[in-house]
């Protein structure tokens, strides 16, 4: 499974497995010693770090729209492009996004 993570994947301590993506964005906003410590890990799983393509983004948003995710904001989505996923365009990744996502 694809899984796309926003900053609070790292500030939480759930179980991830699968191929990680994030952004530098979310990595920039990794502040704590205990959120940099579970990027640095996941990093050393093959969590990658990529900044999202035009079409990746827009496919995000709108699995994103589709599933009613709460405080859900464009400009704060976060996906990457490798290209593998090009070749597999049905394939659409997971979004993991806090509930109390705040409005932007």
């Amino acid at each position: 499974m694809r899984l796309v993570l926003d900053a609070t994947a790292f500030f939480l301590d759930i179980p991830l497995e699968g191929e990680l993506y994030t952004t530098p964005s979310v990595v920039a906003e990794l502040a704590d010693l205990a959120s940099k410590c579970r990027f640095e890990a996941l990093l050393a799983r093959g969590l990658r770090v990529q900044e999202p393509g035009r079409e990746r983004r827009e496919e995000v948003e709108k699995a994103a729209s589709a599933s009613g995710i709460p405080g859900f904001s464009r400009r704060r989505t976060a996906i990457s492009s490798p290209s593998p996923w090009r070749s597999r365009p049905q394939s659409q990744p997971t979004i993991l996004r806090s509930r109390t996502s705040p409005s932007a």
